[in-house]
């Protein structure tokens, strides 16, 4: 892959403290960008983005204040204006804030907004609102471009009134020649009380709601009825996790399931899944889908927003409705059974995924919008 070096400077700016898929697509950015162009990726120092960079030696700006401290305002525009750079990508709703303002302050010319997922769930609230207007002041009155990191995300910005010709559709992708782990070690089940010939469900993510993991607990529960064998691995933190371990307690599920919180390192788990779920009610494009295809793992998603639209149900995924327990009861009963089927169905979506999400059309397409 070439990339231009008429280029100009570029300043990734997010403000995240967690290390989640948005944070995934900046380090695979940066790390192509690396010794063949000018930029820098601002983040809150000491956060788990500013170590992962620094570890693959990346080139970072660390800024010493929380995403609320006016400070952080002045330290954006002097680091705008001490290192040139002609193109800010914000990529989360603090970094908006702040960065909208700086790049006024600074009459920046190309200003961007990565946009990861829709705030339509939040709809009615102040939360919702706010961020909407800032899409909308950045894409119409400041003349930015909006990257869309998949289809549903697209629609959604054209729903709340973005421009089509404002919007660039730059879908998610990773390194698909990595080389996964190989884990034979039946340790890690062994320590869960699991035995070496379980069949494990993993699923990685965010606890909310809108992942649908009620329903999910609810389909285990009447899946182990017909297939003790089957186990659920979740992987990730989230407001939802008491009243998920209270749901567990209450369908006695506590020996099938197990939270393991979030993790830094996703990979090891993915080693050890045999399938890999997403029972989600609302989906973009997520970062958890695309690393799982990389270990060839079965999928078992529903079928909302670009799981429908890029996988196909018997081909490269088994695509159930949405908030219905029994379709995904009945889709873990069938991949457990079908276990020459599950293999094919890995093979295929990553055959697939890889062909349709190239990595290099993803940061050629970045670039293209930075300075269409």
């Amino acid at each position: 892959m070439e990339i231009s070096e008429n280029i100009s400077p570029i300043l990734v700016f997010t403000l995240a403290k967690q290390h989640g898929g948005a944070e995934v697509r900046v380090v695979n950015f940066a790390s192509a960008l690396h010794n063949k162009h000018a930029y820098s990726v601002g983040v809150i120092a000491n956060s788990p983005l500013h170590k992962k960079l620094t570890e693959n030696h990346l080139y970072v700006v660390p800024f010493a204040y929380n995403r609320f401290d006016p400070r952080l305002l002045l330290a954006l525009v002097r680091t705008i204006r001490r290192n040139g750079y002609k193109t800010i990508d914000m990529q989360t709703i603090q970094s908006m804030f702040w960065g909208m303002a700086a790049a006024l302050l600074t009459r920046i010319p190309n200003v961007v907004v990565t946009v990861h997922s829709s705030y339509g769930r939040y709809k009615n609230s102040f939360k919702g609102w706010l961020y909407e207007t800032m899409l909308r002041f950045a894409a119409n009155k400041m003349g930015g471009r909006m990257i869309a990191v998949s289809e549903s995300v697209k629609e959604y910005l054209l729903d709340i009134g973005i421009k089509a010709d404002r919007i660039a559709l730059v879908h998610n992708s990773v390194r698909w020649d990595e080389q996964p782990i190989q884990n034979s070690d039946p340790s890690f089940r062994q320590s869960l009380g699991w035995g070496k010939d379980c069949f494990v469900v993993l699923v990685v993510g965010r606890l909310e709601v809108v992942k649908g993991y009620d329903y999910l607990l609810d389909a285990l529960a009447s899946a182990v009825q017909e297939r003790p064998q089957i186990r659920c691995l979740f992987v990730g933190e989230g407001q939802e996790r008491n009243k998920l371990e209270t749901q567990v307690r209450r369908l006695q599920l506590e020996k099938y399931v197990h939270f393991a919180g979030f993790q830094k390192e996703v990979k090891k788990y993915l080693a050890i899944g045999d399938i890999f779920c997403m029972s989600s009610l609302s989906e973009g494009l997520p970062y958890a889908l695309l690393e799982a295809c990389v270990y060839r793992l079965p999928f078992l998603v529903t079928k909302v927003g670009d799981l429908a639209k890029l996988l196909y149900d018997g081909k490269t995924a088994v695509i159930v409705p949405p908030a219905d327990a029994k379709a995904l009861t009945k889709g873990l009963v069938w991949l457990y059974d079908h276990p020459e089927e599950r293999v094919c169905l890995g093979k295929a979506a990553y055959g697939y995924l890889s062909k349709e999400l190239s990595l290099e059309q993803m940061i050629i397409k970045t670039l293209e919008a930075y300075h269409d």
